[in-house]
Parts: structure tokens; sequence; C-alpha cells
């Protein structure tokens, strides 16, 4: 969160420093921006300058999302079978084929509202996945990776984390949504 407010921060002092070339782009001035002047009041209001700004940053946030690279900052329905198995509710089914040595990708999954009681879940890498409001009652992650995960509002009754995460640490993911972190890191 700080890390963005920094970033804000200098994007309006770059904003402020070129806005003598910025202003010569007409924005602010445009049609369907109102402005009118009356008993020394000014009222402004840039309604097309508001609009095309917006999808500016709507596109440069699509291209940021598009081309980032390895690093995935969000939680996704993925396509990968093991995980669409989850997303169905086929617990039986995943452990099953999981037993059998098929591979999944659990990274950066999207597990918001989903039942996972059952679950086989020894050894699967979680990174960056989001559990908001899932029922992992009795699952065992002892020894999964949950580094960046998101457990807001989850049901975790007798689910054991690994030794790694401190209590407090899950609290907070439970309670604020805060990605979990491994202690000494």
């Amino acid at each position: 969160m700080l890390r963005w407010l920094i970033v804000l921060g200098a994007v309006l002092v770059l904003i402020g420093l070129l806005w003598p070339w910025i202003s010569k782009l007409g924005l602010g001035k445009l049609p369907g921006d109102i402005a009118f002047e009356r008993n020394g009041t000014r009222f402004y209001f840039p309604v097309t300058t508001s609009i095309i700004i917006s999808i500016v940053i709507s596109v440069v946030l699509w291209l940021f999302r598009k081309y980032k690279g390895d690093q995935v900052w969000f939680s996704e329905v993925k396509k990968d079978p093991m995980y669409m198995l989850l997303r169905e509710g086929k617990i039986a089914d995943f452990n099953s084929r999981k037993s059998h040595g098929e591979k999944c990708d659990l990274t950066h999954c999207d597990f918001r509202g989903l039942d996972l009681r059952g679950l086989d879940a020894g050894g699967i890498d979680f990174s960056h996945s989001y559990f908001r409001q899932t029922d992992l009652r009795g699952v065992d992650l002892s020894t999964s990776k949950l580094e960046g995960a998101s457990l807001n509002g989850a049901r975790i009754s007798g689910t054991y984390f690994p030794k790694e995460l401190s209590a407090n640490e899950i609290t907070l993911s439970l309670l604020h949504g805060t990605r979990l972190r491994y202690s000494g890191k």
C-alpha cells in the first residue's frame, strides 16, 4: 500500500512538472468541458477531458496487466483442468488425480467462496491465491506454500497451516485480507 502511495505521489509530481506542455494539448478546453464564470465565481467541470484521461489510464493499465512479464499481481480463474475440478466441487476427483501424479498449477488462483473441505493439499503451491470466504475447515495446509495468499473471511476451523506462518499473520489475513508473509523474511 505504501509503495502505491509513493508511486501516486511521484506521478502527481511528474504531471506538475510537465503541466506547461500538457496544457498545450488542449486538455480542459475540449468540446463538452463545462466552464462558466458569473459574478467573480468560476465553475469548471471537465467532462470530456475526464473521459479521455479515464480511457488513457484504462488502456495503460490493461497493457501493463497484459504484458507485465512473469509476475502476476492478481488472482485469476485459470484453465488448468485440476483447478477446474476444484472450482466444480469435485474434491474427490482432484485428490485421486493428484495421488496418481497429475501436476497442477494453483498459484495466483481465485478460490473465492469454494468449499475445499477434504482437499489433499499436501505440497501444493498456493502462492498469491485468493481464498475469500472459502471453506478450508479441516484442510491440512502444513506442507503447502501460501506465500502471498489471502484468507479474508475464510472458514479455517481445524485447518493446519505451515509452521512458518505466525498466528498474527494468519489473523491479519483472515480479518483484513492481507497477503500472508512467512516469518523471518
